[in-house]
């Protein structure tokens, strides 16, 4: 789920995911058809938050979902169905909202990017997750040495926004060492909603500025 602060807007992502064996490592994620899929559905949740910078966008994650709101997501996914956030949820979420602790024993480094289509890489402009979308955020976590978990790619692609919520395509793909390097990858769609109240514009209205080549005033 994505958080956006009042000087920019507030979201919440939630994935509705399909989980697939992968074969081989992966630095990048690719969402080339796989070879087979579980077919289960499986809500997760991601927090961050989107916010202007000095000379251009930020994103900045956030911590854990909250206990009652993770409860939910928890429940559905064992039942293999899908989840909405209810407007409690958002409120809840959105009151307990605190940044991830970004520290030297939590995470080697994390990168990120936010593209306008016309900004679109190669590999952006022909992979089926971001391919046709209107824009792209992707994150990049690299985790310390001692973690079963050495890596996390996210990305995003953004197909439909209204003033409260982006809609579109997503991959997570997660390099695990167990105790070779095993790849887990998610893909399906999602949904990120904005937390808290609309600023008088909202971020997705300057995004859309920026990517169309527009500064921001």
């Amino acid at each position: 789920m994505p958080r956006i602060p009042m000087t920019c807007a507030a979201a919440a992502i939630v994935l509705l995911a399909m989980l697939r064996p992968a074969v081989r490592a992966e630095t990048e994620p690719s969402t080339l058809p796989p070879e087979s899929e579980s077919g289960m559905a499986r809500p997760i949740a991601r927090l961050f938050e989107v916010r202007r910078g000095a000379e251009h966008l930020e994103l900045a994650l956030g911590g854990d979902v909250p206990t009652p709101v993770n409860q939910k997501m928890t429940a559905a996914a064992n039942a293999g169905q899908a989840w909405v956030p209810a407007v409690e949820d958002l409120r809840e979420v959105n009151e307990k909202w605190r940044p991830a602790k970004i520290e030297p024993r939590n995470y080697a480094k994390v990168e990120y990017r936010l593209l306008g289509s016309d900004a679109f890489p190669p590999e952006f402009s022909e992979d089926e997750t971001t391919k046709g979308s209107q824009f792209a955020i992707a994150i990049k976590e690299s985790f310390p040495g001692g973690q079963a978990v050495r890596m996390t790619y996210s990305v995003f692609g953004v197909r439909n926004r209204t003033p409260t919520v982006l809609s579109g395509t997503a991959i997570i793909s997660t390099v695990a060492v167990a105790p070779f390097p095993l790849p887990i990858v998610l893909k399906g769609d999602f949904q990120a909603y904005r937390l808290g109240e609309a600023p008088a514009r909202s971020v997705f209205q300057r995004i859309s500025d920026l990517f169309s080549g527009c500064r921001h005033r």
